[in-house]
């Protein structure tokens, strides 16, 4: 019963890092918080797709937050894009998939990463 209930619920609630930080937040929000974008940060470092740096990037849903998907706000569903990156995801095919280090960001034609290194 419990599970049919939670699985038409808006939210659920929360689940909170080491230092209390709310990092699953399930679809309370759709935004990401301030205590997901200092781990989105401290993970990814930047865009994801060209290493654009944060201040230049958006949380982009891996799995979508609009029906039908209805993914959630939880900082492993959560990955940096740059506005152009962002561009190709949501409107030339191009997806998120896990790589050796974190999300990578694949081409449509090649499904092949197009992550380049971040400089130091």
């Amino acid at each position: 019963m419990l599970g049919r209930i939670c699985c038409d619920a808006e939210f659920l609630g929360a689940i909170y890092g080491q230092d209390g930080a709310v990092l699953w937040q399930g679809r309370r929000t759709r935004l990401a918080t301030d205590d997901q974008w200092t781990q989105l940060i401290a993970r990814d470092g930047g865009c994801i797709g060209c290493g654009a740096p944060p201040e230049h990037c958006e949380a982009h849903h891996v799995v979508p937050f609009a029906p039908p998907t209805r993914g959630a706000s939880d900082i492993d569903s959560l990955a940096l894009l740059c506005t152009d990156d962002h561009h190709l995801v949501h409107e030339h095919g191009y997806t998120l998939a896990r790589g050796g280090h974190g999300w990578e960001l694949r081409s449509p034609e090649k499904r092949r990463s197009t992550a380049r290194p971040r400089a130091a």
